[in-house]
């Protein structure tokens, strides 16, 4: 390693403790530079050979090969040095199994950020169900407007009647109601759901039928809209191939836009248009 005059008395000025009246080796002056007390750094610093050039001196950043610091390769850095252990108990732990899904949802490309911040949220308890956000108020109501059971996170996205049949007539066909009962999360579901050789397509596709099983929730809560497990089908193939093909195609986003717009504006008011307008909503 080299420095530059310039350059390493920058770096003398770092230290806390220091002395002055120091000789620079080689230079043929004494200058009263900074530099560290202990003797091992000091003479680290001495044996430090000079370059003589007339450019400006650069600062590397050791840990990356190219040797630019950015933000991202600062938090990579400082997160390595670090192992974080999750809770394994209480309410904001996650399994072993739930956070291996977490990981594979959020490094598979083919899943909208939208979706991967929804699987973040059902997989770690921060979905407002109707059991998680009724402690905090007796005015909302905690039961489920569809079947009027209990709203968990469970009930939500797989035992109740209209998951449970979007499941059945899903490809592959699942029997959802079946699963061990879980009274918070959907850790043990989700593990059952999506096993270790789930292919990238099948890990989209249940999760845009996630997503649409909790939009058809809101919709019956918010807006007093009924869908029925065919439209949530519909809905989440429609919008998944729309994702997909856009991926393959980027240009032929603007077209397949302009084509739902025209849709829309043949459609009268109902479910299938609200799905179609939060299509062209999430793909602008």
């Amino acid at each position: 390693m080299t420095l530059s005059p310039c350059l390493l008395s920058t770096l003398l000025c770092l230290p806390k403790f220091l002395i002055s009246e120091t000789r620079i080796p080689k230079s043929g002056t004494t200058n009263s530079l900074p530099i560290p007390s202990n003797d091992q750094a000091v003479h680290a610093i001495e044996s430090t050979p000079f370059v003589h050039h007339n450019y400006n001196d650069t600062l590397r950043w050791a840990p990356i090969k190219d040797g630019i610091c950015t933000t991202k390769v600062a938090y990579s850095h400082l997160s390595s040095q670090e192992v974080h252990q999750l809770p394994t108990q209480g309410p904001r732990n996650i399994t072993d199994d739930a956070n291996r899904i977490l990981h594979k949802v959020s490094k598979c490309k083919l899943i909208p950020p939208i979706l991967k911040t929804f699987a973040w949220r059902l997989i770690r308890r921060a979905l407002a169900t109707g059991a998680r956000v009724g402690t905090f108020s007796v005015r909302i109501d905690n039961n489920c407007d569809y079947c009027g059971h209990v709203e968990t996170d469970q009930h939500l996205s797989l035992t109740c009647n209209l998951p449970t049949q979007v499941w059945f007539i899903a490809n592959p066909s699942l029997v959802t109601n079946q699963f061990p009962v879980e009274d918070d999360g959907v850790q043990l579901s989700l593990s059952l759901l999506l096993q270790h050789d789930t292919t990238k397509k099948a890990l989209c596709n249940n999760m845009f039928l996630l997503w649409y099983i909790w939009k058809a929730r809101n919709d019956k809560r918010f807006q007093r809209r009924t869908w029925t497990a065919n439209q949530v089908q519909q809905a989440t193939t429609a919008h998944m191939h729309a994702h997909l093909d856009a991926l393959k195609n980027p240009t032929d986003w603007i077209v397949l836009t302009s084509l739902l717009i025209t849709l829309l504006q043949e459609l009268d008011e109902g479910v299938i248009k609200h799905t179609l307008q939060q299509i062209v909503v999430d793909i602008w």
